[in-house]
């Protein structure tokens, strides 16, 4: 999902897998997010952290995550309940939990 992605999306990924000591062809999806590495969970904390998915306060935009990819949009209000659930992100295993969350829209 993450391979078709252009402009400062593909140079933020960039900078996150490099940051992640990770490549693209690392990311996998996994059926239940709690297997996601911890390698992964970072990449995702700093994508999220630097779309502003996930501010300062370690809160949760939902509305911002329209700018990743393979989300069907229709199905956000179950994100967003599901991320007001969620107190906030503090460490990169923190991302175990709103990927669940993110799980209800992916398409892909």
């Amino acid at each position: 999902m993450f391979e078709t992605i252009e402009g400062d999306l593909a140079t933020t990924r960039d900078y996150c897998l490099k940051d992640s000591s990770i490549t693209l062809d690392d990311l996998k999806l996994y059926e239940d997010p709690e297997q996601l590495p911890e390698n992964q969970a970072c990449f995702y904390k700093c994508l999220y952290i630097q779309t502003k998915i996930v501010g300062p306060d370690g809160k949760v935009d939902v509305d911002a995550l329209e700018v990743l990819p393979g989300l069907d949009k229709s199905k956000f209000g179950e994100v967003k309940k599901c991320v007001e659930d969620f107190d906030k992100v503090v460490t990169c295993l923190d991302m175990r939990k709103i990927a669940k969350c993110i799980d209800l829209a992916v398409t892909v």
